[in-house]
């Protein structure tokens, strides 16, 4: 049996490989482990006539797929090991779930929109709802700025005009302006009640919610950015025949 003493070993486990779950590419990965520290130890239980042994993993860790860095604590003791098939209890931080919403590869969109997109996808798979929300809105108030739609004026009635930034009037000229059908505007409307929602009342909205939001955004993205360009390319080599 232990003494009890506790004892610590450095990077017992630095460079070995262990699968864990990764919530970036939603699904069991190659991990790679980039530093870690070992506790062992023990406690006396039954009048201090025996001792339970315990050891404690303490793992940074790597996606071998995404490359996205995770810390792993890792739990088992002689009680666990002896009664249970299962000998350990692990976690993963930031907690990761069953279900993540995975990145889609657009190749035309603007660099900039591509940035605070993965952004609110990584707001959303952190549990961090309310940023996510705001990401929504950042998107499409990107989306706006990036086809030409400005902060449109409003006359007032004591001379000159005063600009209005209006995010409503800005998803409207999408339509008027022909980038957009007015049943693709009305979705992003929607969207749109869910960021006031959660900036002016900081009420975070549903997981499936956002999850709804963000699929949406995916598909204007396809329709403004991904077909235009397909469509060109197409066009280009045809009058090259």
């Amino acid at each position: 049996m232990s003494t009890g003493k506790l004892e610590f070993t450095e990077n017992k486990s630095k460079g070995d490989e262990l699968k864990v779950f990764c919530s970036r590419c939603n699904g069991q990965r190659n991990h790679r482990v980039l530093t870690s520290i070992d506790e062992n130890g023990s406690e006396p239980i039954y009048n201090d006539t025996v001792l339970i042994e315990w050891c404690d993993i303490y793992q940074i860790i790597k996606c071998q797929g995404c490359d996205y860095v995770s810390f792993r604590n890792y739990h088992t003791n002689s009680e666990e090991h002896f009664y249970y098939e299962d000998q350990g209890k692990e976690k993963i931080y930031p907690q990761t779930k069953s279900f993540a919403h995975e990145k889609k590869d657009f190749d035309n969109i603007p660099r900039k929109l591509k940035s605070i997109y993965k952004e609110t996808i990584n707001c959303l798979n952190d549990n961090n709802h309310l940023l996510s929300a705001a990401g929504v809105r950042a998107l499409i108030e990107f989306i706006c700025k990036n086809k030409g739609i400005a902060d449109y004026e409003e006359p007032i009635k004591v001379g000159g005009k005063k600009r209005i930034k209006n995010l409503e009037k800005k998803i409207d000229e999408l339509v008027t302006k022909g980038f957009l059908t007015k049943e693709n505007a009305n979705s992003l409307h929607e969207l749109r009640f869910m960021g006031n929602t959660a900036l002016h009342e900081l009420s975070s909205p549903k997981e499936e919610d956002l999850i709804l939001a963000i699929e949406i955004l995916e598909n204007t993205f396809v329709t403004l950015y991904e077909i235009p360009e397909k469509s060109a390319k197409l066009k280009a080599q045809r009058l090259k025949k």
